[in-house]
C-alpha cells in the first residue's frame, strides 16, 4: 500500500461511518470488527506520514514575520512559498508514493452476501473482501496448482 491509498482508505471508511449512522443499515459484527481494526492500524500509520509532512511544510510552508511556518498558526493555512513549489512537489510526491506496510484484517466476501449495502458503501471496504479460503482438498483432487 502507498501514503496515497492510506489517505483515501481512512477518508472512504470515516465517510462510511458517517453514512451508517444517519440510517437504519448495519454493518455484519465481522465486517465492523475488520474496519475498526484496520482503521486503527492505518490511524497509527497516518501519524508517521503526516509526522513527515509536517516537516516538509517547516521546510516549504509560507513563513510569518518571524519566521515560523503558517500552518502552526492557522493549521489550515498549508500554502507553499512560491519559491519552494517545485520541490514542494516533488518532495510531497514521493512521500506520497511512498510503499508502506500496514497490517489489514480481511474477511471472507460472504459476510455481505445478505445485506444490503450501497456500492459506495462497499467501495469503502472492499480492500478488505477476500474470496473465501478452500480449508479442505476435495476428495479425488491430488495437487492444487497455484
Amino acid at each position: 500500500m502507498r501514503n496515497s491509498e492510506l489517505i483515501v482508505h481512512i477518508n472512504n471508511l470515516y465517510a462510511l461511518f458517517e453514512r451508517l449512522s444517519k440510517g437504519k443499515e448495519k454493518l455484519p459484527v465481522k465486517l465492523n470488527y475488520a474496519i475498526i481494526k484496520t482503521l486503527k492500524n492505518l490511524r497509527s500509520e497516518y501519524e508517521i506520514y503526516d509526522e513527515a509532512r509536517m516537516k516538509l511544510l517547516d521546510v516549504y510552508n509560507v513563513k510569518d514575520e518571524n519566521g515560523e511556518p503558517m500552518y502552526k498558526k492557522v493549521s489550515t493555512n498549508t500554502e507553499i512559498a512560491e519559491e519552494f513549489i517545485a520541490d514542494w512537489t516533488k518532495e510531497i510526491n514521493e512521500l506520497l508514493n511512498m510503499d508502506i506496510v500496514v497490517d489489514i484484517y480481511y474477511v471472507d466476501l460472504s459476510v455481505i452476501e445478505d445485506n444490503e449495502l450501497s456500492i459506495e458503501d462497499v467501495a469503502a471496504f472492499e480492500f478488505l473482501l477476500r474470496e473465501p479460503v478452500i480449508t479442505a482438498i476435495p476428495e479425488g483432487v491430488k495437487a492444487w496448482v497455484v
